[in-house]
């Protein structure tokens, strides 16, 4: 379970909590389970009231409405761009696909481990998207998190392969695919810091405390799509 200190280190961080508390329903004497998070849940309430309090309604304040790009940015994020992202796409969605028909045939405590991925990967970048649809927060690093839950089901769909020759051989092809992709973090305009830091120069002003994104980012519009993704 998320921990209650989470939100401490950013609000945003009950994106998983939002995935867990879901997974708990479906699971073996969930209700159980559910009923043993009301403490955690009312930490939680406690400390994101105490937050918006000291001004954490803030977050994510430099991020623009939500557009097609935002949503495609995401799914590069956790899936890679071009091939990579087609590749892992597919087989994402072949293991959720998997481990959830498993899951409802045979409702037993490991089916439902095996799905708990399905939450952990997918819960996240949706309840994201659906927020900002009332408020911007569409930036791909807000469902970070969400990663291990993608690798932990194609990771699973590898482990069912039983021939060593053909996993050694898969497990090669996805190694290739995700490292062909790691020279995207910096190029192809994912980022602009060079942009960003032209950006601040040009506007800053004497007596100005520490630049921030927030403050600099609506002067220099141009820059936008390159910053928040």
């Amino acid at each position: 379970m998320t921990s209650p200190h989470g939100p401490l280190a950013h609000g945003l961080s009950v994106l998983q909590l939002v995935a867990q508390l879901a997974a708990l329903t479906v699971a073996p004497e969930g209700r159980r389970w559910l009923r043993r998070t009301v403490p955690v849940l009312a930490a939680l309430g406690l400390e994101v009231v105490a937050l918006f309090a000291l001004g954490a309604s803030d977050i994510g304040d430099w991020v623009p409405p939500l557009e097609l790009g935002q949503v495609l940015g995401i799914g590069q994020l956790l899936l890679g761009f071009g091939v990579t992202g087609v590749v892992l796409a597919g087989l994402t969605a072949w293991a959720a696909a998997d481990v959830s028909s498993r899951f409802w045939r045979e409702r037993t405590a490991a089916a439902w481990c095996r799905v708990i991925p399905v939450f952990w990967a997918l819960l996240p970048p949706l309840v994201l998207v659906a927020m900002s649809l009332v408020r911007p927060y569409a930036s791909a690093r807000y469902v970070f998190s969400a990663l291990p839950g993608v690798l932990l089901l194609v990771a699973g769909l590898l482990a069912r392969i039983r021939s060593w020759r053909l996993l050694a051989a898969a497990s090669l092809v996805i190694a290739v695919l995700l490292l062909k992709d790691q020279g995207r973090a910096t190029e192809v305009g994912i980022e602009d810091w060079r942009g960003l830091t032209a950006c601040i120069a040009a506007n800053a002003t004497d007596g100005d405390p520490t630049p921030s994104w927030s403050r600099y980012i609506r002067r220099c519009p141009s820059r936008q799509r390159a910053l928040v993704r």
